[in-house]
């Protein structure tokens, strides 16, 4: 997909994410959840440049953040947050 993406001309910024070892809920939850957050809050801020008309790289040069393992209570209030949102209290 990133190549695909590397190549389409109507694709102004493309990032690449990996999250090796983790599974899939454990991005946002577990170890990487800095790194993932850190690399949503670039895009997003790369997608308001463009929509702005201002002139980025196409391809990131985001220096993701090194992992912080979270503690125990930390992730359960992330979990539970999310719930939250999934169930839109």
């Amino acid at each position: 997909i990133y190549n695909t993406a590397l190549n389409n001309t109507n694709i102004p910024y493309i990032q690449r994410f990996e999250a090796e070892g983790e599974p899939h809920a454990f991005i946002i939850i577990g170890n990487k959840q800095n790194v993932y957050k850190g690399h949503v809050e670039n895009f997003i801020q790369k997608a308001e440049q463009v929509m702005n008309g201002e002139s980025v790289d196409k391809e990131s040069d985001y220096e993701q953040e090194t992992e912080q393992k979270p503690s125990l209570i930390s992730s359960l209030i992330n979990v539970l947050k999310l719930i939250k949102n999934m169930l839109n209290f």
